[in-house]
């Protein structure tokens, strides 16, 4: 797109969501005066104050990577004493081995990951879930 346009979409963006807006501006403001953020989970972010503008991405990344660990820690939980287990995590993506006999557990670990009420009692995660019955390759919608 050319920079023209660009602006427009960012413009038109932000004032269709102001707190949107004044979350970027108070996190850059905050990186530029400390030269670090600190997340939700206590985690510092150091940053270059000429490059405070960073601070955003990094708040965001790092808390979305905090939660996936904390509810991979509850779905882990939650699956102690039971044939299934969690093999693995791709980014924002568990790959969990549900045993035949424990189908039931599906929805129940959906609804773990969904549940957000600790963070934004207003928010919402949207989890998708995907199977099969041979191997990860081969799953279905």
């Amino acid at each position: 797109f050319p920079v023209t346009i660009k602006r427009a979409i960012k413009r038109r963006f932000f004032s269709n969501f102001s707190n949107v807006d004044k979350f970027v501006k108070g996190v850059t403001k905050k990186a530029e005066e400390r030269g670090f953020l600190i997340n939700r989970y206590k985690r510092r972010y150091r940053l270059d104050k000429a490059k405070s503008y960073v601070g955003v991405n990094r708040l965001v990344q790092g808390s979305c990577a905090d939660l996936v660990k904390e509810k991979m820690i509850k779905v882990d939980r939650l699956l102690e004493n039971t044939k299934s287990n969690i093999l693995l995590q791709i980014h924002d993506e568990l790959v969990i081995e549900i045993h035949k006999d424990e189908l039931h557990l599906v929805p129940i670990i959906k609804e773990e990951m969904e549940n957000l009420a600790h963070v934004l009692k207003h928010l919402k995660l949207k989890v998708g879930v995907d199977w099969t019955k041979t191997n990860w390759a081969d799953k279905e919608e």
